[in-house]
């Protein structure tokens, strides 16, 4: 159960075409089941900066062993390398990311947990309605659009 707990069974991966502003955009989406047994989707912070890119959403993502994740609004997201990729497949346990988020250099808490590769390498999903509400970007559902991202 979300939240519950610092570490998880599994996550399950959801190859996700999410529509952002209309374009579909192939994400590595996880899914976790919320209280109500639905499909809560989380993705890598990078990969939402990456897809947002040049749209009135953009922000930029840095991280530092003092700060942690910092975000900033309104800037050019700059590319460390593996946006839109993930280095592991299939369903994953996941441990619970307790840490806020820098956004705008406010403290911010969002539902986040950190899955990890083979090598021991951890990758931070965040749930994606959380980002479009600490973002300014709307995150919808419909039957004929699936999952959308509305940045204007």
């Amino acid at each position: 159960e979300i939240g519950s707990g610092l570490v998880g069974s599994e996550m399950c991966i959801r190859d996700s075409s999410i529509l952002v502003d209309g374009q579909a955009v192939a994400f590595d989406a996880y899914a976790l089941k919320d209280e109500s047994g639905n499909d809560t989707n989380y993705v890598k912070l990078r990969d939402v900066a990456f897809a947002l890119t040049g749209t009135d959403a953009r922000f930029n993502v840095e991280w530092s062993a003092q700060r942690g994740i910092y975000v900033t609004p309104g800037l050019a997201y700059i590319m460390v390398g593996g946006e839109m990729d993930t280095p592991f497949s299939g369903d994953r346990p996941y441990t619970r990311m307790n840490d806020t988020t820098d956004i705008d250099g406010e403290a911010v808490a969002l539902q986040a947990f950190t899955l990890t590769d083979d090598a021991g390498n951890g990758y931070t999903y965040y749930k994606l309605r959380d980002l479009g509400q600490a973002l300014g970007f709307n995150v919808g559902w419909s039957a004929e659009k699936g999952v959308y991202i509305e940045t204007k």
